[in-house]
C-alpha cells in the first residue's frame, strides 16, 4: 500500500492542486486584461463557473473518490489484500489517537453510515478505548444491541501512515454465543440446603400446645420461599430441606438478600427463642454432584460461622448473607462425649502429640494447649507446646510455665518441633482454624493427623483434612471446650491448680469477665475449674496492668473519634510488642462509653496494622473485619493487615464498615 492512497492526504492533494489551477487561470485572465478585455473576461467567467461547480460538487467527488478508492483498491495489488477487504466481518484501521484511516463495508454497515474516514471512532463507539486495544489484543464490547470481540494488532506502516503505527481491527460478532451462555447458566442447576438452627431448642422453649403450629408454619414459610424462586423442594430431615432452583432465579435471591432468613425469624408462636436457619447454597458445579458438594461445604460454612445466615459457594470463593444474631448454645453435650473418646483414641495411637495455638498467644490459646497436654500426660504420652513469640501477659504465662519444673522441656519452638515430628506424631491445633494463622504453619504441611479444636466463627480459609475437627462457635472460648473434653474422658486427666487457673482466665479473657458470649455450659466448665481449686483472686493477679500499659490506653481512649454517631475507632503508633493486647483492651474500654455500639483500635507496629473490634452485639464485627481478612465472632474479632501508615488503615476500615452497615 503506498501513502499517496491515504484518503484523507489523497483529497488534500487533490483540493490544493484544483485551488492552484483556479490561480492559475485567475492570473491569466488578470494578465489577458490588458492585452484583450474580451478574452480575459471569459476566462474570468470559466474560472468563476469552475469555481461555484468544484465547491457544490466537493461532497459529492469526495464520496465517489472514498467508493472508488474502496472498490477498485488501487493501492491492494494482492490477492490476500483483496480477501481482506471481502471478509465478512467488520474491519476498521486507526491511527494511535483513533481517527479512521481505512474500513471495509461490513464496518459502515454497523456504523450505518458510510462517511468515517478521518472520523475518531471513539466518537462512534462509546465503550472503545484505543489505548486498551493498543496494549490488549483483545478485548469485548457492546454496541448497540449487538456485542462484538475486538482483536486488534498494531503494526509499523511505511506505506499507510508514514511510518506511524496503526491498528487494525477485527469485530466478531459474539451476540447469539452470549446469548445462549447466558441461557445455558442461567438454566443450570443450583442446589440449595436449609437447616434450622435450633429446632429442639425452640421446641424446647415453646409451649407443648404450639409444637405442631410451630413445626408447620416453618414447613410452609419454606415451601413459599422455594415457590417464589421455582424451586423442587424436599424435606429429607425434619429440620433439612433441598431446594433445586435455576441459577436465573438464584440471582433473585441474592438481589433480595435472603429474605427468608429474616421471615423465619418473625415467627411467633409464643417460642420464646426465635427460629433461624442455615442456608448453603452450590452453584457453578459441573455437574448435579458437585454442585450438592459445593452445597454441602456451604451448610457446613454457614453452620460454623454460628448460623441464622445463608452461604453462597461455587467452588472457588464464599459470598456471606445474613448473620444478624447471636449464635444459639447447644444444650446437649453428645457431641463433645463422642469428641473426647475419639480424641483419647487418636492419642493412644500416635507416637508424640504436639499442640499448637495461634500466632501471638493469648490467654485463650495457652489455656486450652496447657488442657489438651495435661490429656496427653495423662495417657502416657510424650506431649509438647509450640508456641511462636508472645508478649505482655501471655508472655508472663509462659515463663511460669518455664520456669516450672513440672514443664521442663514441654515448651518447644516451632523448628525444634519439626525436628521431633514423625510420621505418627499427632498435631493438635486449639483457638483458631486458619492455617496462616498457626504459630508456626509449616508444622502442619505433609502432617498425616491433625485435630482441630476451636470456637471461631468459621471463615473462608479453613483447616482441611483433619482426622478430628470439634469446632463450635457458640462456644465462649477454647479453653471452655478443652474443660468440657477433660471431663467426658475415660479415666478424666486430673489437672494441677495451675492448669486450672490457666483455663480459667483464658475464659475470662474470651468472655470478658464472663459477660459475653456466656452460657450455661460456659459456667458449668468454670464451675469444675473452681472445685478443682481455682483463686479467683490469683486468677484476676493475671490481668494485672502496669502504670504505662494504663497511661497508654487513656491516651489511645483519648484520640477516639466517632464514627456514625455509635462507632468509635482509635488508633496509635505501636513501639512496644504488645500491640495486639493493648489493642484488645483498649476496644474493651472504649464500648464501657455510654451510646458506643462497636469499637475499632488500630496499631501500626513492623510495617502491620493490627485491629481489634468490639461489639455489644447491634453491630457484627467479624463480618467487617472479614472484609479486610480477619475474622472472630460476632461481638469480638481482629484483623492483621498491611498498609503504609495508620490514616490508610483506617480509611479501609471504614469503608468495610460503611459496606457491611450499607448491606
Amino acid at each position: 500500500m503506498s501513502s499517496k492512497f491515504e484518503f484523507k492526504k489523497l483529497y488534500k492533494r487533490l483540493q490544493r492542486a484544483t485551488f492552484v489551477n483556479l490561480f492559475v487561470v485567475f492570473a491569466f485572465a488578470a494578465a489577458a486584461f490588458f492585452v484583450n478585455r474580451v478574452f480575459s473576461a471569459w476566462l474570468a467567467g470559466f474560472a468563476i463557473v469552475y469555481t461555484l461547480y468544484v465547491l457544490l460538487t466537493g461532497k459529492k467527488r469526495k464520496r465517489d473518490l472514498h467508493r472508488y478508492i474502496r472498490n477498485i483498491s488501487n493501492y491492494i495489488s494482492n490477492q490476500s489484500s483483496k480477501a481482506i477487504i471481502n471478509l465478512p466481518m467488520p474491519i476498521v484501521i486507526t491511527d494511535l489517537n483513533g481517527d479512521i484511516a481505512w474500513c471495509n463495508k461490513e464496518f459502515e454497515n454497523i456504523m450505518e453510515t458510510d462517511e468515517l474516514f478521518g472520523v475518531s471512532i471513539q466518537e462512534k463507539v462509546a465503550d472503545i478505548s484505543v489505548s486498551e486495544l493498543a496494549a490488549e489484543s483483545q478485548v469485548e464490547i457492546r454496541h448497540n444491541d449487538w456485542i462484538y470481540s475486538i482483536s486488534s494488532h498494531s503494526i509499523e506502516s511505511e506505506d499507510i501512515m508514514d511510518g506511524k503505527k496503526i491498528l487494525v481491527m477485527y469485530w466478531f460478532d459474539k451476540t447469539e454465543e452470549r446469548r445462549l451462555l447466558k441461557t445455558y447458566n442461567d438454566e443450570r442447576i443450583v442446589e440449595c440446603i436449609i437447616m434450622i438452627d435450633n429446632y429442639d431448642e425452640v421446641l424446647q422453649k415453646t409451649p407443648d400446645d404450639n409444637h405442631a403450629s410451630l413445626s408447620a408454619e416453618i414447613e410452609k414459610m419454606v415451601q413459599q420461599f422455594a415457590a417464589e424462586y421455582e424451586g423442587m423442594i424436599k424435606r429429607f430431615e425434619r429440620d433439612k430441606f433441598s431446594v433445586l432452583l435455576y441459577e436465573r432465579d438464584l440471582a433473585r435471591i441474592v438481589e433480595n438478600k435472603f429474605d427468608i432468613l429474616d421471615k423465619i425469624r418473625e415467627i411467633d408462636m409464643e417460642n420464646q427463642i426465635p427460629v433461624t436457619l442455615s442456608i448453603g447454597v452450590g452453584k457453578n458445579g459441573k455437574n448435579i454432584i458437585e454442585s450438592d458438594k459445593f452445597a454441602r461445604t456451604g451448610i457446613d460454612m454457614s453452620l460454623g460461622r454460628g448460623g441464622d445466615q445463608a452461604v453462597v459457594y461455587d467452588g472457588d470463593t464464599f459470598e456471606f448473607f445474613g448473620a444478624k444474631s447471636r449464635e444459639v448454645e447447644k444444650r446437649t453435650k453428645v457431641k463433645v462425649r463422642v469428641v473426647a473418646h475419639a480424641l483419647r483414641e487418636l492419642i493412644l495411637k500416635a507416637d508424640k502429640v504436639i499442640i499448637m495455638g495461634h500466632k501471638n498467644a493469648d490467654l485463650d490459646s495457652i489455656g486450652a494447649s496447657l488442657g489438651v497436654y495435661r490429656a496427653v500426660a495423662a495417657t502416657g504420652k510424650d506431649a509438647y507446646i509450640v508456641t511462636g513469640p508472645v508478649s505482655g501477659t501471655s508472655k508472663t504465662l509462659v515463663d511460669k510455665i518455664l520456669d516450672n519444673p513440672m514443664y521442663n522441656g514441654v515448651i518447644l519452638t516451632g523448628e525444634q518441633a519439626e525436628n521431633i515430628r514423625t510420621r505418627d506424631t499427632l498435631i493438635i491445633i486449639v483457638d483458631t482454624h486458619k492455617p496462616s494463622f498457626l504459630a508456626y504453619p509449616d508444622l502442619i504441611h505433609e502432617a498425616e493427623s491433625v485435630v482441630l479444636i476451636d470456637h471461631h466463627r468459621r471463615g473462608p480459609e479453613f483447616l482441611e483434612n483433619t482426622v478430628l475437627a470439634y469446632h463450635e462457635p457458640y462456644a465462649s472460648s477454647a479453653c471452655e471446650m478443652v474443660t468440657e473434653m477433660l471431663q467426658y474422658m475415660q479415666d478424666a486427666p486430673k489437672l494441677s491448680v495451675f492448669e486450672a487457673e490457666v483455663l480459667y482466665a483464658g475464659m475470662v479473657l474470651d468472655t470478658k469477665g464472663f459477660t459475653v458470649k456466656t452460657g450455661v455450659r460456659t459456667f458449668e466448665a468454670a464451675a469444675y475449674l473452681r472445685r478443682i481449686g481455682v483463686d479467683t483472686l490469683e486468677v484476676k493477679k493475671i490481668f494485672k496492668n502496669n502504670i504505662d500499659s494504663f497511661v497508654k490506653k487513656a491516651s489511645i481512649v483519648a484520640q477516639t473519634r466517632i464514627l456514625r454517631e455509635n462507632i468509635a475507632i482509635s488508633g496509635f503508633e505501636a513501639d512496644e510488642k504488645d500491640a495486639v493486647t493493648l489493642t484488645a483492651q483498649t476496644a474493651d474500654e472504649l464500648l464501657n462509653i455510654s451510646g458506643i455500639a462497636a469499637a475499632f483500635v488500630l496499631a501500626k507496629h513492623d510495617n502491620t496494622v493490627y485491629i481489634s473490634g468490639r461489639s455489644l452485639g447491634d453491630i457484627n464485627v467479624q463480618v467487617i473485619l472479614e472484609k479486610l481478612g480477619g475474622g472472630g465472632h460476632m461481638m469480638v474479632a481482629g484483623a492483621q493487615i498491611e498498609a503504609a501508615n495508620l490514616v490508610e488503615a483506617e480509611e479501609r476500615l471504614q469503608a468495610a464498615i460503611d459496606e457491611t452497615l450499607t448491606e
